[in-house]
């Protein structure tokens, strides 16, 4: 019980900063659940099955976010933290259309 307290407190101290750095709450939130579901797919050992797209990288979207996806968080608004991957950065922009 006590380790979920603390990792349901982590959750809302990084909750908190991300409300800070992106300036709203609800792309705080859509950062969180793609973090969340990254940490998931990290436990199940997906991340290393492989799975190569056909572009020739990794298909599990943790690459860096592009310049280009960056450019248009930017024009919608959006400060993008660093350290933001390409499934987060598609999570953000498509929020941000209301997608």
């Amino acid at each position: 019980m006590e380790a979920l307290k603390q990792e349901a407190s982590e959750y809302v101290a990084l909750l908190d900063e991300l409300r800070i750095r992106l300036g709203d709450t609800e792309s705080a939130l859509a950062v969180l659940d793609q973090i969340g579901k990254d940490r998931r797919v990290r436990m199940m050992g997906t991340r290393d099955s492989g799975l190569v797209a056909g572009n020739g990288y990794s298909s599990n979207g943790d690459e860096p976010a592009t310049p280009k996806q960056l450019g248009l968080l930017r024009r919608l608004g959006i400060n993008p933290p660093a350290g933001l991957t390409k499934k987060s950065a598609s999570t953000l922009i498509d929020k941000s259309r209301g997608q």
